[in-house]
């Protein structure tokens, strides 16, 4: 068997259907899609019984909650393809996506990355209108210069290539379970950057196809955009795991660089699933007062010097506005922007 597609399945009854008509649209047939149920309780495990007993490439396996990391790891375990793709659940593929991967299995890459879309709404497609298509390869050499796109992007060409996730890729098996490259259980946030570094550092052969072959959908209801007020603490543990991972890497000046960005970012990440959520009920004070505290922790408080103009430039407005803050350690103003925020949040919600 040529392919293995694995979706960790959690509470996703609203949106896995969609996703699993997307794998059955494509022409390709020498493939499995395992639906890893991590413990759902919405009656996402009956689904996926049932589009199983409807479609024989598709097998379940439930197992107890033990998140992301794990069930994609099992998925791996399982896998009879030589190929393994990641799909998030919410998410959905192109009908060409299963061949395009196809077509370059026979050059025998560890990796194989794609184009991605994001999607607002459940009912876009993907725009692939006058696109053209080409695969580029990266050896040995250049493994650390993708491990610096992955950590803060500075190709233009590599920007839609997703270096950051899982999905909108193909993995060797061979080349997984040779290396020993699972997902770390230990990093809660952020674990698809420890996985796909780890991937990097031992690839020797990595292709670029070109096609935009999957959508991510922007999910306001995913857990990246849930309340976390733990958040900042579990940010610092992935910092620290992740640097660990990059060893020797960091005395190469441009992997330091990218490194600190995507530190910083991780604090953003903290900002919007902490201070920026709408069920934070903290003063401006208190929220100022963590911010600063958490801009000061290790892995944190030596980055703030690389945040120059070009990182800024890289950013939305809402991440420029407070993240310019958090460096000057205006902590109220960075604080008074969340509030902001927030209430006009609630407005559109028309939350009191």
């Amino acid at each position: 068997m040529d392919i293995t597609v694995v979706i960790p399945v959690y509470n996703g009854k609203k949106y896995l259907e969609k996703c699993v008509e997307s794998l059955q649209m494509n022409n390709y047939n020498d493939y499995e899609l395992l639906l890893i149920d991590d413990g759902s309780t919405d009656g996402t495990s009956e689904l996926c019984d049932t589009l199983a007993s409807k479609d024989n490439h598709i097998k379940v396996f439930h197992l107890k909650n033990a998140g992301c990391s794990a069930a994609r790891n099992f998925g791996v375990q399982r896998a009879e393809g030589k190929y393994i793709l990641f799909v998030d659940q919410d998410d959905y593929v192109s009908s060409n996506y299963l061949e395009r991967v196809a077509l370059s299995i026979n050059k025998n890459p560890d990796m194989i990355l794609f184009q991605w879309e994001r999607v607002t709404r459940r009912d876009e497609n993907i725009n692939d209108s006058g696109q053209s298509i080409e695969i580029r390869e990266y050896g040995v050499k250049d493994r650390k210069y993708l491990i610096s796109n992955l950590l803060y992007v500075t190709d233009p060409e590599l920007k839609s290539a997703s270096l950051v996730f899982p999905w909108a890729k193909a993995y060797s098996k061979d080349f997984l379970l040779k290396n020993n490259l699972l997902f770390n259980s230990d990093v809660k946030i952020c674990e698809d950057v420890w996985f796909n570094i780890s991937c990097l550092k031992k690839s020797t052969k990595v292709l670029f196809d070109t096609s935009r072959v999957y959508c991510y959908y922007d999910n306001p209801k995913s857990q990246g955009s849930s309340y976390n007020k733990e958040c900042g603490e579990i940010g610092v543990t992935a910092n620290l795991l992740i640097e660990e991972l990059l060893g020797d890497l960091l005395n190469d000046n441009e992997i330091k660089v990218a490194n600190a960005y995507s530190h910083i970012y991780r604090y953003w990440w903290c900002v919007v699933a902490d201070f920026y959520n709408v069920d934070n009920h903290d003063t401006i004070f208190q929220r100022a007062k963590r911010m600063k505290q958490l801009s000061q922790k290790q892995g944190y408080r030596d980055k703030w010097k690389y945040l120059d103009k070009n990182m800024l430039k890289n950013m939305d407005t809402n991440m420029r506005l407070v993240m310019k803050q958090i460096k000057n350690k205006n902590f109220l103003v960075a604080s008074f922007f969340c509030k902001c925020r927030i209430v006009l949040k609630k407005l559109r919600m028309g939350v009191n």
